[in-house]
């Protein structure tokens, strides 16, 4: 009868663990970090991401991290530049975090800049912001006057400006252009 009990409590601690996943293979545990990743990036940014890097994830035991891209950049020539993807990352113990407010700084730089380089330099152009060091805001406009503000207050101080450059392609006709 004893032995009985020990079978029966073994069968049910070994189902148990089956279903809490301890017996998922390597392979799969790496799947559902990723989609949990995806998950995570859709609820912080309420629109759909893709993997864009080539292996899928990359990462140590102890922290899974994966290039990603929204699925509105799909089919357009942003789908192919590295300039416009960023890292999510899954820790050993389930916490999720990301790098995607990068991302969506320099988006906004680009829609704030092009009205006015469009106006000087025709349609010919790229623009490319890096920011550096810690943000607040994930409008360019918002940020700028956070950064002015703190720059304003303390010019001898340290602050982060944002990194950038303008990239004009054609002929250039005249040195007043230039």
């Amino acid at each position: 009868m004893k032995k009985l009990v020990y079978l029966s409590l073994f069968v049910a601690l070994m189902i148990t663990l089956s279903f809490t996943g301890i017996f998922r293979t390597p392979e799969q545990a790496r799947r559902d970090n990723i989609t949990k990743a995806l998950n995570h990036l859709e609820k912080k940014f309420g629109e759909k991401f893709y993997i864009s890097s080539p292996f899928g994830g990359r990462g140590t035991d102890e922290v899974l991290r994966v290039m990603v891209k929204p699925v509105r950049y799909k089919g357009t020539p942003k789908e192919y530049d590295s300039y416009y993807e960023d890292f999510v990352y899954v820790e050993k113990f389930g916490e999720v975090g990301d790098a995607l407010g990068t991302l969506y700084l320099k988006e906004s730089a680009e829609r704030y800049l092009e009205p006015e380089v469009r106006k000087l330099f025709g349609d010919n152009f790229i623009i490319a912001i890096y920011p550096d060091g810690y943000y607040d805001k994930l409008d360019f406009r918002e940020e700028m006057d956070i950064r002015s503000e703190i720059y304003q207050r303390n010019k001898a101080g340290t602050y982060a400006p944002l990194k950038g450059a303008l990239y004009i392609f054609g002929r250039v006709e005249s040195e007043a252009d230039r």
